[in-house]
């Protein structure tokens, strides 16, 4: 492909287009768990292997997301609350399978965030990085269970205080209803009954 512009001199610059079916079972893993906890200050390390079929002779590149924003350690991350990307370094190995690593030194509760493997000819991968940090994983896990159990009280505490306020707020509405109504009635009585004057 090629796109000119129609000035004097004429500018054009060429492309080259390759279209790549991507095989239905090409796909990207990332080793380990899909919630990773780091603390702070230490090294973030995700391993991403592309498992292809043999069929696929040009794997090409595999890129990494932090969000939606691409990882380079060439590149200013364009969000304020940024990576510092020379603290960055990634590196690919083809072998049986194609093998990339990313490495982010010295943690920040910043870098925490959804990472994702992208390659180029397999779908991705993704795994949710969490920097904390004084807490360990344990712990964080311990305090994830303690807190979804107190969720779960709260929940049946909360249930069992709307029945009972939905029940005396039927009642109270039940009471006042009839009791507009009879009022209403007297003064109705009265109108009719009372001799007009």
């Amino acid at each position: 492909y090629e796109c000119q512009v129609n000035t004097e001199p004429k500018i054009s610059m060429a492309f080259r287009l390759n279209v790549i079916v991507t095989p239905p079972d090409a796909r990207a893993v990332i080793v380990g768990p899909a919630d990773l906890y780091v603390k702070v200050g230490s090294v973030i390390t995700l391993i991403c292997h592309v498992k292809q079929p043999s069929s696929v002779t040009d794997i090409g590149p595999i890129y990494w997301y932090r969000a939606h924003y691409i990882l380079t350690p060439f590149v200013v991350h364009p969000n304020e609350a940024a990576i510092d990307m020379r603290r960055i370094s990634m590196e690919s190995q083809l072998g049986e399978k194609l093998q990339s690593r990313l490495r982010i030194a010295n943690a920040q509760t910043a870098d925490s965030g959804n990472y994702t493997c992208m390659p180029t000819t397999a779908e991705a991968a993704s795994v949710m990085v969490n920097v904390i940090n004084d807490e360990t994983p344990a712990a964080m896990q311990k305090s994830s269970a303690a807190h979804l159990q107190s969720n779960s009280f709260a929940l049946a505490l909360l249930t069992v205080l709307t029945v009972h306020w939905l029940s005396l707020f039927s009642s109270l509405t039940a009471q006042l209803a009839s009791c507009y109504c009879y009022q209403r009635l007297q003064r109705l009585t009265k109108a009719y009954l009372s001799p007009a004057a």
